[in-house]
């Protein structure tokens, strides 16, 4: 089984999250960064993954965050107000986006591993 690495304790708005979701989730959580409109920070890399060129996928996935392309209509925003988590189901893997202000944001890709799925409905 995988083992995980968390790579800086970064003091972020979603740490707390980011750590529920890990321990939640356990060897299914694959990454974390934090991205910012010039930066990206990884906070998490499954030890498994270490050893790929990760920057390429992160930069990707990092690009897709920033642009926010299906913004939200304004009157689904006054009635449901600002978005501020993205989930994307995918064949092989759960993406979880969350938006924080000024281009800002945490994004974790899960395995679609039980523990995954399970979490979601625990207490």
């Amino acid at each position: 089984m995988p083992s995980r690495t968390r790579l800086a304790d970064l003091d972020r708005p979603y740490d707390v999250l980011l750590d529920e979701l890990l321990t939640r989730w356990g060897d299914d959580a694959r990454i974390a960064f934090y991205y910012d409109a010039d930066h990206v920070a990884l906070a998490h890399v499954r030890d498994d993954l270490l050893d790929r060129d990760l920057v390429p996928h992160v930069d990707e996935v990092a690009t897709r965050a920033r642009r926010r392309d299906e913004q939200p209509t304004e009157r689904s925003q006054d009635a449901l107000g600002a978005r501020e988590t993205t989930v994307e189901i995918r064949e092989d893997a759960l993406v979880v986006h969350f938006h924080g202000a000024d281009d800002e944001g945490l994004v974790v890709v899960a395995d679609r591993g039980p523990s995954v799925f399970e979490s979601m409905f625990d207490e």
